[in-house]
C-alpha cells in the first residue's frame, strides 16, 4: 500500500450520517466509491446495506463518511448497540448475515481514510465503549492498522471462507477441477438426464420471486436434513419469525443487485421442479456463493454438486477470477480444490476505558 499524500491527510474531513433517509441520500456517490474500489465486496454496496438497515438495523445508524475536497473517499457503515449489560458496542452494518464486513475506501487512500475514521472514533470516545469488528478479510486495513496510543485490542481468527481460483474460460473449468469432482459431475449429470427432463436456469427480474421461493424452501430442507444450525435460523432451534425476516431482507437486496447485473441465481430443474439452487453475488472479478440448498429427496443425483458446477461456469462467464464459498454451512464446498482464507475479528477499547479496566 502506497503512503497517502500529506495534503490528503490534512484535508480529510469526516461527516456523520445517522438516519436511513440520510443513507439513501448519499447512495449515488456511495455506489460510485464502490465502483472505484477494486478490493470492495458486494456486501459494502448500498444495495446490500440499506436493506439490512431496514430489516435488522438500528433506528439511528452511525455511518462515517470521509471526504477530500468534497469527494467521498471513504465510508464506515457503523452502528452502536447494547448486546449485553450496558456496554455500548460499535459494529459494522450487515452484522450477523454478512460474510465479509469492512470499510469502503478510495484506492491508494485506504491508510489515511482508516486513520481518519479511527481519529473520529477517538474524538467521540464518550459515545462508545467497545468496537467489535467481525468478518474482516485478512487484507483489510481495519484488521491491522495501528490504533491510537493507549487503546487495547484483541484479534482472533473467525470463520474460514474457502476460495476457488477460476480459469479464464468456462471451457477450461473441468480441466482445473480435482479429478474426483470431474468424475462426479459427469456421472451425476448423466444420471440426472436419464431420470427425465433436466435443465439449468438463471433467474431474471420476472422469474426472481419464484426462484427465491425455491431457494428458501430448498435452503430450509437442506438445513433440516443435516440438522444444521445456521445463521438463517433454520435447523434445530430455528425460529420462523427470524427466518421470515431474513428472507425478506434477501429478497430486497438480491432484487436491487440483480437490477445492476450483480446476481446469478442458478437452479437445476428436474421433471419440471427446481431441486437445487445456488445464489452468486458478483463484484470486481469475484463471485460470492451466498446461499444454496437442494431437495434431500433427490440426494442420489447430487443436485447440489451439479448446480455448483453450473454456478462456477456462470461465474467465469460473468468475468469472475475466483469464487468465494464464504462461511456457508449448507453448501457442499470441500471437494472443489478451494484454498481456505480466514476472516478476522478485531475488538478494541479506547484509552479511557482500557485504563479503567486495568485499574479495576
Amino acid at each position: 500500500m502506497q503512503p497517502a499524500p500529506t495534503h490528503a491527510k490534512a484535508r480529510m474531513r469526516v461527516e456523520e450520517v445517522t438516519t436511513l433517509d440520510g443513507l439513501r441520500s448519499i447512495a449515488s456517490e456511495w455506489e460510485e466509491l464502490w465502483e472505484r474500489s477494486d478490493s470492495a465486496t458486494p456486501f459494502q454496496r448500498p444495495q446490500w446495506i440499506v436493506p439490512w438497515c431496514r430489516h435488522f438495523g438500528p433506528e439511528d445508524p452511525w455511518v462515517l463518511v470521509a471526504r477530500h475536497e468534497g469527494r467521498m473517499t471513504g465510508l464506515a457503515p457503523l452502528f452502536v448497540h447494547r448486546p449485553r449489560d450496558s456496554v455500548r458496542v460499535v459494529s459494522i452494518l450487515g452484522h450477523g448475515v454478512t460474510d465479509h464486513l469492512d470499510l469502503l475506501m478510495e484506492p491508494a487512500l485506504e491508510q489515511v481514510v482508516t486513520g481518519a475514521f479511527l481519529g473520529h472514533l477517538e474524538r467521540q470516545a464518550s459515545r462508545w465503549d467497545l468496537c467489535d469488528f467481525e468478518q474482516l478479510r485478512p487484507a483489510s486495513p481495519l484488521a491491522w492498522m495501528p490504533l491510537p496510543q493507549g487503546w487495547s485490542e484483541e484479534i482472533e481468527v473467525q470463520e474460514i471462507c474457502p476460495v476457488v481460483t477460476l480459469p479464464p474460460s468456462a471451457g477450461d473449468l473441468l480441466r482445473v477441477l480435482p479429478l474426483a469432482v470431474r468424475r462426479k459431475l459427469r456421472y451425476y449429470g448423466n444420471l440426472a438426464r436419464k431420470g427425465g427432463p433436466a435443465s439449468f436456469e438463471i433467474a431474471d427480474r420476472e422469474t426472481l420471486p419464484a426462484h427465491l421461493d425455491a431457494l428458501f424452501r430448498l435452503r430450509a430442507a437442506s438445513a433440516a436434513a443435516s440438522r444444521a444450525q445456521t445463521r438463517w435460523g433454520y435447523g434445530e432451534g430455528g425460529g420462523l419469525a427470524a427466518s421470515s425476516r431474513i428472507e425478506s431482507f434477501y429478497g430486497e437486496a438480491i432484487d436491487a443487485l440483480l437490477a445492476r447485473g450483480s446476481v446469478r441465481l442458478c437452479a437445476l430443474r428436474l421433471c419440471g421442479t427446481i431441486v437445487s439452487s445456488v445464489l452468486l453475488v458478483l463484484g470486481h472479478g469475484r463471485a460470492h456463493c451466498c446461499l444454496g440448498g437442494s431437495d434431500p429427496a433427490f440426494d442420489r443425483l447430487s443436485p447440489g454438486l451439479l448446480t455448483i458446477g453450473f454456478a462456477l461456469e456462470e461465474a467465469i462467464r460473468a468475468g469472475a477470477r475466483e469464487l468465494d464459498f464464504l462461511r456457508d454451512d449448507v453448501l457442499s464446498r470441500d471437494a472443489w480444490g478451494a484454498q481456505d482464507r480466514a476472516n478476522r475479528r478485531r475488538r478494541f477499547r479506547h484509552g479511557q476505558l482500557a485504563t479503567a479496566m486495568r485499574e479495576a
